[in-house]
């Protein structure tokens, strides 16, 4: 069986390309590998945009034979989600899905791992599950990840919102970043 490995990306077209990106680096290092790009499709929706199709033809299929693409059906939610909360639901309900898929993948190769993109953490249940070796993929700089590891620590040891902190919080690594600056959906711990 031909070793493999699978690439999940998060809902979008910069996520989708960053690790299409990864996808043939890893194959100048390793050509032998066949790697599988799982793709998650807005919800509500039964066609892709027209710029992941692009993407697809572009970089996979041509460039890259040995990088082929899964498209994980659309899931249909009742509820308008605010733009940040929406690549975690359609993720989190696109488990079981995933969990098919990797379940089909390990039948027919040697799956060596998966690399989950940052905001589909919560596929790594299933990874877990499965005892498949599991790796995360964050395509920011290092301040903003150090900002978002931080954020649980400062929900657990507080019960104010971070808009109604009177000094900087102390995030090691970083200069101190005024509450001002922070992104707006997280100042408030009891907003989504």
């Amino acid at each position: 069986m031909k070793d493999s490995l699978v690439l999940y990306p998060a809902l979008g077209k910069g996520h989708l390309n960053s690790m299409i990106e990864l996808g043939k680096l890893i194959l100048t290092h390793n050509p032998s590998l066949s790697i599988s790009i799982l793709i998650l499709s807005p919800p509500n929706t039964t066609v892709q945009p027209p710029d992941i199709k692009n993407l697809i033809t572009t970089f996979g299929c041509e460039s890259f034979p040995s990088i082929t693409f899964h498209h994980i059906p659309s899931i249909s939610l009742s509820v308008t989600l605010p733009p940040h909360l929406l690549p975690l639901e359609v993720c989190g309900r696109s488990n079981h899905h995933v969990n098919h898929i990797l379940q089909s993948t390990s039948k027919t190769s040697n799956l060596k791992g998966v690399i989950l993109d940052f905001m589909n953490y919560s596929a790594n249940q299933i990874t877990s599950t499965l005892d498949i070796p599991t790796f995360f993929f964050y395509t920011s700089g290092a301040s903003t990840l150090a900002v978002f590891l931080k954020l649980p620590t400062i929900h657990q040891n507080t019960t104010k919102s971070l808009k109604e902190f009177l000094m900087y919080p102390h995030i090691i690594g970083l200069p101190q970043i005024p509450i001002a600056d922070m992104p707006e959906h997280v100042k408030d711990r009891e907003g989504k």
